[in-house]
């Protein structure tokens, strides 16, 4: 894949890539690719339990539904890390 960016991005670029470590373009694209994806991952994780827990085939108590919610959470945060 061939990626055209102007030069007034390019010094953008530079910089977060310099500040975050990394020393080439392409490995600093793919992590800012493979975070989107872990977030992406986590917040429809998220949904799914959430629309799980609305479901009228389970009857959970506002305690359990709360717990679960912030147990979900806290497992989207660890992943979009």
């Amino acid at each position: 894949m061939r990626i055209t960016i102007s030069e007034s991005k390019r010094a953008i670029i530079e910089k977060q890539m310099a500040r975050a470590g990394y020393e080439d373009a392409g490995e600093y694209v793919l992590s800012l690719v493979e975070r989107d994806a872990r977030r992406d991952a986590g917040a429809e994780l998220e949904k799914e339990l959430l629309e799980g827990l609305d479901s009228p085939l389970l009857v959970w108590g506002p305690e359990m539904k709360e717990q679960i919610r912030r147990a979900g959470r806290r497992a989207a945060k660890r992943r979009s890390a």
